[in-house]
């Protein structure tokens, strides 16, 4: 029988030893603008012109990143879906959080609009494991931890298949309300932490209090509670400590970070401004001093506000 893995990263790849092929899912769907129709022209047109702003971040110095690089382990990787055709069995490997999640969703929907495998397509999708006492990742495991997860993969079902597809193209679309009622009335089993991962998506948008995003709310606190001595220093403490179920890395935190210019300086130690001490304390607006606006899935982040005290997301356009 022969056998395919498609791995949600670099990270589980490093220490994956089971038998079969390999394709390394390397995208980062959570941020940037998205395309429905997943490795098509089209798709990497729109992400390369996303990737671009991140081969010019200052801040991330001497870390760069390249189209070069997005083509080596982005486009390559993506590349290999066109032989899934040949095989017996196909396994994903994902985790709970959001930046896996909507990659997961690209994934199948992709397989959906195919027309390919989708009688022998697998799901590993892991919230913790005994071993790791702080789960994030499938990284984080040994490659003994692997052979006991493949025994207990999920088959998924057409009916699983096809609602990745729906949320892939809703992700894609222009309204996450739809988005967000389609998740919570329609989840199959096959995806139990996906619900939970939407709602802590939808904190990516700024918060009706200061305009900060989760991400960026996180990031000035450190610097209010913990000092750090450099930049780098900064992104080591949002690894460590920022919300898991969103999942994200470095790049997007230099990315953050480059936004927020103006609320914080290094000199010595990285601290908040005093623009950025208002801002944090909810007596400036972020929005109305830089509006800041990118794209998730098919929106741009202004488009909507998250009402923390409802835990509600509200439609601005």
């Amino acid at each position: 029988m022969k056998k395919l893995h498609i791995l949600n990263g670099q990270g589980t790849a490093d220490n994956f030893e089971l038998e079969g092929d390999q394709i390394v899912w390397n995208e980062a769907l959570a941020c940037g603008p998205t395309h429905y129709q997943v490795a098509s022209q089209e798709y990497h047109q729109v992400r390369q012109q996303f990737y671009r702003q991140y081969t010019n971040l200052p801040l991330r110095e001497p870390f760069q990143f390249s189209l070069e690089e997005y083509e080596r382990i982005v486009t390559r990787e993506m590349n290999k879906l066109s032989s899934v055709g040949d095989y017996d069995e196909i396994t994903l490997w994902f985790e709970f959080d959001w930046f896996c999640q909507i990659n997961m969703m690209a994934v199948l929907s992709w397989f959906w609009q195919a027309k390919v495998g989708l009688d022998h397509l697998y799901l590993v999708c892991i919230d913790d494991h005994p071993a790791v006492e702080d789960f994030r990742g499938l990284g984080q495991l040994s490659s003994m931890h692997f052979g006991p997860l493949f025994e207990n993969r999920q088959k998924l079902t057409s009916e699983d298949i096809a609602f990745a597809d729906k949320v892939w193209a809703a992700y894609c679309g222009q309204d996450m309300k739809a988005l967000e009622a389609f998740i919570k009335n329609n989840t199959p089993d096959a995806f139990p932490f996906l619900t939970s991962a939407f709602q802590h998506f939808q904190q990516l948008f700024p918060n009706t209090e200061n305009g900060l995003n989760v991400i960026e709310y996180q990031m000035l606190d450190i610097l209010r509670t913990q000092s750090p001595d450099n930049r780098h220093q900064w992104v080591g403490k949002m690894l460590r400590q920022s919300n898991p179920h969103l999942g994200f890395g470095d790049m997007q935190y230099y990315d953050s970070m480059q936004r927020m210019n103006d609320l914080w300086e290094e000199n010595g130690q990285v601290k908040l401004t005093s623009l950025g001490e208002q801002v944090l304390n909810e007596q400036q607006n972020f929005l109305d001093i830089q509006p800041n606006e990118f794209a998730l899935g098919g929106v741009n982040n202004v488009d909507y506000r998250w009402e923390a005290n409802t835990q509600t997301l509200i439609n601005k356009k």
